[in-house]
């Protein structure tokens, strides 16, 4: 959740035209790929393991 608002957070900034978005942007890019990446991580994580657990239970190997 708080990544997912960080994100959010710095989307005005990339958009910024202001005082100090020349500045900023720069900046802002590498936080919302690092961002970005994390929650793809979290999201494919959870679900090669769920399917690895599914396929195990399925050939019969179920334990911990």
């Amino acid at each position: 959740m708080t990544t997912a608002t960080t994100a959010l957070a710095l989307r005005p900034v990339l958009t910024s035209q202001g005082n100090g978005a020349d500045v900023m942007i720069p900046m802002a890019i590498p936080l919302v790929g690092g961002v970005t990446f994390e929650l793809l991580t979290m999201f494919i994580t959870t679900v090669l393991y769920s399917a690895y657990q599914e396929f195990r239970l399925k050939r019969g190997r179920a334990g911990v």
